[in-house]
């Protein structure tokens, strides 16, 4: 016979004729794999060796003192659900009535013969295996019943006709009643007029669909008489014999009610306004509401807008912490007056004007965003008036750095021709080459302003090495640590490291090691040396139109780069490189796939 999958089982059999016990063990030992058998040769024996642990009691009928009815009474007194076996010689059928109105559990006659013991190991099994299944189940229940009690959700049970048939206590703390008083109440006389018929129509449909949920919403009756807002989830059980009734799980969200109610008055407000209007929440940055310009100048439906992070809508806060930082400055400040660009999913993006306050209503913070789109003739207006504090530049240039060469050269010829000097007639030379230079830099940079970007895909190594070959510097080194290929101008990129390339070389020393690379915290590259680097205090200046720190020098290289840049939609700034060298950083450049 197998044994229980629960595992060893112990016994206890209580007879006074020893060698009537000893072969019952030896029977009982052989019919179950795996038994325990104690064994008793009185009634109170049995009684002190019964515990816990204890599985079942085979009992005779017939002892000196106590007998096994008184015995069976006893047992009973402490562990009612105890397997308890009457195994006797002397039996009748009335002491097997008396015996199953005390609550044995099995009678079983003694007869010779090996059958009796087969029988009897038959009936030990199935009443422990019944006795552990109680066991697990009371275990369970007692679990099940823990957490129902300490729950913060009210669990209920209802019949088909909604009468609360059980209640859990978290009914005081959400409704204020002892589950008692509701205890054979018709819950549905408890929620709201206006929600009483679709709830019931709701559980109605339930009751009919064995295994059935439902899940709504509806407004309850506090002991105070106020209305509490529940979300009920309900599920068909009446054919559980264990429930029998529909058991519902109900929340409080009187919170989330008013955040709604608050996010309702934002949108009312919202819809009322020309510019597009965004609230968002103030901790993650996720969009809470919005107007319907919002949605067109964002190119975003609804549902897409809605919990949109802010890092994916405002290009100016490419992070979280972005975000936190502005958060934190507009608590210090009634307003923030910015510009940005609204990121669109399908296009380019939105310059866009914003006005950012944070406020709290009805107890909630949000920030509160008003967007306008930049109107285009303001923004061409900004652009012509950066190129034409460009050109001023230019013109201070053309007036001082282009006269002095001139000067020279015009005062040198006039000695020359006095003396036939051939050293005044180099110099003249040489100062028309610089003038020379200067006008090719000067029609470059004017040749900038006034052709439009031809974008295509262009690799940042081989722009690189081909701007390397023109540069005559034989004990430089080149090191490229990318090959990222970007959207971008081809000549204008050419230009941009062409004269970074330039600049290290003749700012460097001997040998000096220029190195192309990505930017590890934003798109873009860098162009940096080992060379003696540049003065913080002369960082503002080396883009400025005539800066050099060569007397003979034009100034116009980094013009020439920064003006590029500009006019790419680039920007670009030096800092110190990791050799503490110079390291100019070009940012906002869009990398591509290769392909």
């Amino acid at each position: 016979m197998a044994y229980l999958d629960s595992g060893r089982i112990t016994v206890i059999h209580a007879d006074d004729e020893p060698d009537f016990a000893e072969l019952t063990s030896i029977r009982l030992e052989k019919e179950l794999d795996d038994c325990e058998l104690l064994t008793a040769t009185s009634a109170q024996d049995a009684l002190t060796m019964i515990d816990e642990t204890t599985d079942c009691v085979v009992s005779d009928l017939n002892m000196p003192g106590t007998n096994g009815l008184e015995l069976l009474d006893q047992v009973r007194e402490e562990y009612p659900d105890l397997p308890f076996i009457l195994f006797t010689g002397k039996g009748s059928e009335e002491v097997a009535s008396e015996a199953i109105s005390r609550g044995v559990t099995d009678y079983i006659q003694k007869q010779p013969g090996s059958e009796v013991y087969t029988l009897l190991a038959n009936r030990i099994e199935n009443a422990v295996e019944a006795y552990r299944a109680e066991q697990a189940a009371t275990a369970t229940r007692e679990r099940y019943e823990t957490l129902i009690e300490q729950a913060s959700d009210i669990v209920f049970v209802v019949d088909p006709n909604g009468t609360f048939r059980y209640l859990s206590p978290a009914v005081e703390r959400v409704l204020g009643y002892e589950p008692a008083e509701l205890t054979d109440e018709v819950g549905f006389e408890y929620i709201h007029p206006d929600d009483r018929a679709a709830a019931a129509e709701e559980f109605a449909s339930v009751a009919e669909e064995p295994g059935g949920v439902v899940s709504t919403e509806f407004r309850t009756l506090h002991s105070d008489g106020s209305w509490v807002p529940l979300e009920v989830r309900g599920r068909n059980l009446l054919e559980n014999p264990h429930v029998e009734g529909i058991v519902v799980v109900g929340r409080d969200i009187s919170d989330r009610k008013q955040r709604e109610r608050e996010l309702e008055l934002i949108e009312t407000l919202v819809q009322r306004s020309e510019d597009a209007l965004v609230v968002f929440d103030p901790d993650d940055g996720a969009v809470q509401c919005f107007d319907d310009t919002a949605c067109e100048l964002s190119g975003r439906s609804e549902e897409t807008l809605r919990g949109t992070p802010v890092t994916d809508l405002l290009a100016g806060f490419p992070d979280s912490a972005a975000w936190d930082e502005h958060v934190a400055a507009l608590r210090s400040a009634d307003n923030s007056l910015y510009e940005d660009e609204l990121v669109r999913t399908d296009g380019p993006n939105v310059p866009v004007e914003i006005n950012a306050t944070i406020g709290s209503i009805g107890g909630t913070e949000y920030v509160i965003t008003t967007a306008r789109e930049s109107e285009p003739a303001e923004r061409d207006v900004q652009t012509l008036q950066r190129r034409v504090d460009r050109l001023d530049e230019l013109v201070s240039v053309i007036s001082h750095d282009l006269r002095n060469p001139l000067e020279v050269a015009s005062g040198n010829v006039e000695l020359a021709r006095e003396q036939r000097d051939s050293e005044r007639l180099d110099a003249a030379a040489d100062a028309l080459d610089r003038s020379q230079a200067l006008i090719d830099d000067l029609l470059d940079l004017a040749g900038e302003y006034q052709r439009d970007n031809e974008f295509q895909r262009v690799s940042l190594a081989e722009t690189a090495e081909e701007c390397w070959r023109t540069i005559d510097a034989p004990d430089a080194t080149l090191l490229i640590e990318t090959d990222r290929t970007v959207r971008a101008d081809a000549s204008r990129l050419n230009r941009i490291l062409e004269n970074l390339l330039r600049n290290a070389v003749t700012h460097g020393p001997d040998g000096v090691t220029v190195t192309v690379g990505e930017l590890d915290d934003r798109a873009g590259f860098y162009v940096e040396d080992d060379g003696p680097g540049i003065p913080v205090e002369k960082r503002a200046d080396v883009f400025d139109a005539g800066y050099s720190t060569r007397p003979d020098g034009p100034g116009l290289g980094l013009t020439i780069v920064r003006t590029v840049a500009d006019v790419h939609g680039w920007d670009v700034s030096v800092t110190d490189g990791r050799e503490g060298g110079a390291r100019f950083e070009v940012d906002g450049v869009e990398f591509v796939a290769d392909g």
